[in-house]
């Protein structure tokens, strides 16, 4: 008996030790020397053949992205061509997670959004409410994640947009032009 209440404090001891040696230190990820981060930086323009989930005329519009990233901060100039008519919004991220407010894609509304780091991807979550012309208001949540292809040449952007409908992804290729 004695063997086995040593053993499971030798255990549960390894297990605490672990999990505080696991612990953050305070440090931002931008700080710690082990964890490369890409640079996102660089014109893109996106590959309407590889991407998926978009619908029509935005499907087939020319969209163009010119980020400027200094960590934390991610700036992006987003540019629609749609039917001849450009459209251009600005918007800003912080991979601290400190939070910002964009424009949303489509709509007057502005979205509040958190972004952080998560491994070598940048990770965007959003929650929004809309109401129908019939008074029910519908809320939605939305996961954005941007991930650099391994030789920098490609910018994959998934967004899963979860709804009272379902959860509908899109997944946006661009390829870089400089």
């Amino acid at each position: 008996m004695r063997k086995l209440i040593t053993l499971g404090i030798v255990f549960f001891s390894l297990v605490a030790t672990m999990a505080q040696e696991n612990k953050p230190t305070g440090q931002s990820e931008k700080a710690r020397p082990d964890v490369a981060r890409p640079d996102f930086s660089g014109t893109w323009l996106r590959d309407n053949a590889k991407s998926s989930g978009l619908q029509g005329a935005v499907a087939t519009a020319e969209l163009t992205m010119v980020i400027a990233h200094n960590e934390p901060e991610l700036k992006i100039s987003r540019s629609l061509k749609l039917n001849d008519q450009p459209v251009t919004q600005e918007l800003v991220y912080y991979t601290d997670r400190r939070g910002e407010t964009n424009p949303a894609t489509f709509g007057g509304t502005s979205l509040k959004s958190k972004t952080k780091w998560d491994k070598n991807k940048i990770e965007t979550r959003a929650s929004w409410s809309t109401e129908t012309r019939g008074g029910e208001v519908n809320n939605f949540d939305s996961t954005e994640k941007w991930e650099l292809g391994a030789e920098g040449k490609t910018l994959t952007y998934t967004i899963d947009i979860a709804s009272p409908r379902g959860v509908r992804t899109i997944k946006q290729v661009f390829n870089r032009v400089s």
